[in-house]
């Protein structure tokens, strides 16, 4: 039996009257309904291919050099979703109500990607991607978590953004209200939280994840199966050029070490600062603005 705790009598009736629709393989194609969903463009598809709309005013717009080896499923009402340019997608989408997820050009996913959101919420990544094994992004936790005490919702669904020409490692998540910046590159197993944006051309890691290197650039040649690979580049980036600071973000460094880190309110500017003085007791942490 369905049960139906997070949506209103109306909102019930409405779905109800919805029959679901199901498109495999080479029946994703240009497509329109009497509910208003719309998909434009045809991609390359598979028998692992699948796009599931089960509310209405939905759309999906593909690019002229998708190959589409997942699955999307628009699970409410007014959602939207792009692959815009070239994109090899393989994983599985799912969209609340009001919601959008949007891929640049030149995005690679890797086997078992889960890219989900809700609640009116946002997932824009950019262009130049390369995304390893069985990443998770999340917009939205799935299930709400309340505050006992005083009954306030503590876990809201967040936007997530993923700037031009970032790597991310195998098995990372991307929490809701992530933001990482262009160039950067994000270490394997690592969880990326909103405490604080990962600036451009940061090398981070760990839980929560954290800057543990500055201005990085990382190229796209695979180290297996490339003949011109170089020891060295020329150098992109002036010795004294610090990371930039993202806006509304404060940044934190140690007297007695490479660590820094950007955070945007009090509590993460504290959890930040105590966990490395934890690490290492007899470092003292500092915040600019």
């Amino acid at each position: 039996m369905t049960r139906w705790t997070e949506v209103s009598t109306k909102e019930r009736t409405l779905m109800d009257d919805i029959t679901p629709v199901l498109l495999r393989g080479a029946d994703i194609k240009p497509y329109s309904d009497d509910n208003g969903n719309v998909i434009e463009g045809t991609p390359r598809t598979n028998g692992y291919s699948i796009v599931e709309f089960r509310g209405s005013n939905c759309k999906l717009v593909f690019g002229d050099s998708v190959r589409m080896y997942g699955q999307i499923a628009f699970q409410r009402d007014d959602s939207f979703v792009s692959l815009a340019g070239r994109v090899f997608y393989r994983g599985r989408t799912s969209l609340g109500l009001g919601c959008s997820i949007s891929f640049g050009d030149n995005v690679y996913c890797g086997v078992d990607l889960q890219v989900n959101t809700a609640e009116g919420q946002s997932i824009t990544i950019g262009d130049d991607i390369l995304i390893a094994n069985h990443v998770r992004i999340k917009g939205g936790d799935s299930h709400p978590i309340y505050d006992g005490v005083t009954g306030q919702r503590i876990n809201p669904s967040r936007p997530v953004v993923i700037e031009d020409h970032v790597w991310i490692g195998q098995e990372t998540f991307i929490m809701p209200g992530s933001h990482i910046g262009t160039g950067s590159i994000i270490g394997a197993r690592s969880m990326v939280m909103r405490g604080g944006p990962i600036p451009p051309h940061s090398l981070a890691a760990g839980t929560p994840a954290s800057v543990r290197r500055s201005n990085v650039h990382w190229v796209r040649k695979h180290t297996q199966n490339s003949f011109d690979l170089t020891e060295e580049i020329a150098p992109i980036f002036s010795p004294e050029e610090p990371a930039p600071v993202p806006r509304g973000s404060k940044l934190l460094t140690c007297d007695s070490c490479s660590f820094q880190v950007h955070a945007r309110d009090e509590g993460d500017i504290v959890a930040a600062a105590a966990r490395h003085e934890f690490d290492e007791p007899k470092h003292t942490v500092t915040t600019s603005i």
